[in-house]
């Protein structure tokens, strides 16, 4: 996943609950206030994270946000390709479109 982030969507969830979110688009859990507990359906880990710590979330996931003993806050930024007038991302991308397309020769 790589591109832009979009304006997300603020996920609070008071002291000593747990809140579940599907991911309706692919995008980046970043926390804001506390120390957020994070399990994601079908994964075996579950991940602890700090203020500022990230962890991108797959398009149809199903995750559960709590705290430890305080409220926390995170922010779901949905992630959006870049415009393919930027610059030298659209120069790369063009290269590459033009590599993939040739051919490749057999070596006698």
């Amino acid at each position: 996943m790589s591109g832009k982030r979009a304006d997300g969507r603020v996920l609070a969830v008071g002291r000593g609950a747990c809140r579940g979110v599907r991911v309706a688009q692919a995008g980046v859990l970043t926390v804001r206030v506390g120390c957020v507990w994070l399990t994601v359906e079908r994964d075996a880990a579950d991940y602890w994270l700090a203020p500022g710590d990230a962890l991108p979330l797959a398009a149809g996931e199903r995750a559960w946000i709590g705290g430890w003993d305080d409220a926390v806050c995170c922010e779901l930024a949905p992630l959006v390709e870049p415009d393919e007038g930027d610059g030298m991302l659209a120069a790369v991308r063009a290269c590459v479109k033009r590599w993939l397309r040739v051919p490749v020769r057999a070596r006698s």
